[in-house]
C-alpha cells in the first residue's frame, strides 16, 4: 500500500512529505511484540513526545489511559492510576523539551462518578466530572467554571457532581485560543457549542 500511495503521489511534494512523515512516525513508536506487547503509559508519552517535538511532525496526539472504572477497592486503585497518569506526563514534558511551552495538556474523562462510596469501597457511574489542563502555555493555578460543591442539596440526582458546562466548550476554547480556529470553524467541529469567554492561554 505504501509503494502505491509513493507512485500515487509522485509529482505531490506536500502529499509525499506528508506521507513520509507519517511513516517515520509508525517506525518511531513500532514495538518489539516480544518484549512490549502491551507498553506502558509512559512509554507511549514518551515517544509521543519525541515527535511531537519534531518541527516536520504531527502537532496534536491523544493517549488514552485505563483503569479508571473504580467500582471497588477505590482508594488503592485511584493511588496507582494518579502515580501512572503523574509519570506519564512528566516523561510527555522531558520528551517535549522546548516544546512543552508552547504545549497545552488537556486530561479529561468522558463519564464521571458517583459521589457516595458505594458497598465495595468504589464508586459507580456518574454525571459530573473534572478535567485538567497544563502545560506551559496554559495559564494555569486557577480553577476555571463553577465548582458547584458536594452539598447532598447541590448533588445532580442526589447522587453525582452537578455538571456545570461541557467537556466540549473547554476543548473549543483551547482551539480558539490556542491554535485561533475560527469561530466559524469551531461550529463545523463541535456543532451548537460555544468556547467558554474565560482566559486559558497564556497572554
Amino acid at each position: 500500500m505504501i509503494d502505491r500511495l509513493r507512485s500515487l503521489y509522485t509529482g505531490n511534494q506536500e502529499f509525499t512529505d506528508l506521507l513520509e512523515s507519517a511513516i517515520s512516525n509508525r517506525d518511531m513508536l513500532s514495538m518489539d511484540s516480544e518484549r512490549r506487547k502491551r507498553p506502558n503509559f509512559s512509554y507511549l508519552a514518551k515517544h509521543c513526545g519525541k515527535i511531537l517535538s519534531r518541527d516536520d511532525s504531527a502537532n496534536c496526539a491523544m493517549l488514552e489511559l485505563g483503569g479508571w472504572d473504580t467500582h471497588n477497592n477505590q482508594a488503592q486503585r485511584l493511588n496507582r492510576q494518579f502515580k501512572i497518569l503523574d509519570d506519564g506526563l512528566a516523561e510527555l514534558k522531558l520528551a517535549l523539551g522546548d516544546t512543552w511551552k508552547h504545549t497545552v495538556v488537556m486530561v479529561t474523562t468522558e463519564f464521571g462518578r458517583t459521589v457516595a462510596v458505594n458497598g465495595t469501597k468504589g464508586t459507580d457511574h456518574g454525571t459530573g466530572s473534572t478535567m485538567f489542563m497544563l502545560g506551559g502555555a496554559v495559564k494555569g493555578k486557577q480553577v476555571l467554571g463553577q465548582w458547584p460543591g458536594l452539598a447532598k442539596a447541590n448533588l445532580y440526582e442526589g447522587r453525582d457532581l452537578m455538571p456545570t458546562s461541557d467537556v466540549r466548550s473547554w476543548m473549543a476554547s483551547v482551539l480558539y485560543q490556542h491554535w485561533n480556529v475560527s469561530l466559524a470553524n469551531i461550529e463545523k467541529i463541535f456543532p451548537d457549542v460555544k468556547p467558554i469567554a474565560q482566559a486559558i492561554i497564556r497572554a
